[in-house]
C-alpha cells in the first residue's frame, strides 16, 4: 500500500518543475503531505485492526495490536505478546 501511494507522488515530484518555485512547488508539497497523512492513517487503523488486520489461526477474524502495559508477561517469559484477536482473545 506503501508503494501505491508513493509512486504517483514520486511521478509528481520529478514531473513538476520545481526550479522554477510558485505552483509546482506548492503542488508537490501538498502531494507529499497528503501522502504521508494517508500512510499514517492506514498504518495506525492496520495496528488497531480495521484495515489489512492479521488474522487469528483459531477463528479467522481480526488481531489487533497491544498497547504496552495492557498485558503483563509470565514470569520467566521475555516480552509481552504484540497481538490480540479481536473476537476469542487469542495472543500472539
Amino acid at each position: 500500500m506503501s508503494l501505491l501511494v508513493m509512486l504517483p507522488v514520486g511521478w509528481l515530484v520529478a514531473t513538476t518543475s520545481l526550479e522554477a518555485g510558485g505552483r509546482g512547488v506548492l503542488l508537490a508539497g501538498g502531494a507529499v503531505a497528503t501522502a504521508g497523512a494517508v500512510l499514517h492513517f492506514a498504518w495506525q487503523s492496520h495496528l488497531v485492526g480495521r484495515l489489512l488486520p492479521n488474522r487469528c489461526k483459531t477463528c479467522g477474524h481480526g488481531m489487533s495490536r497491544t498497547r504496552p502495559g495492557e498485558l503483563r508477561p509470565p514470569e520467566g517469559a521475555p516480552a509481552a505478546p504484540r497481538w490480540r484477536c479481536r473476537h476469542c482473545g487469542r495472543l500472539a
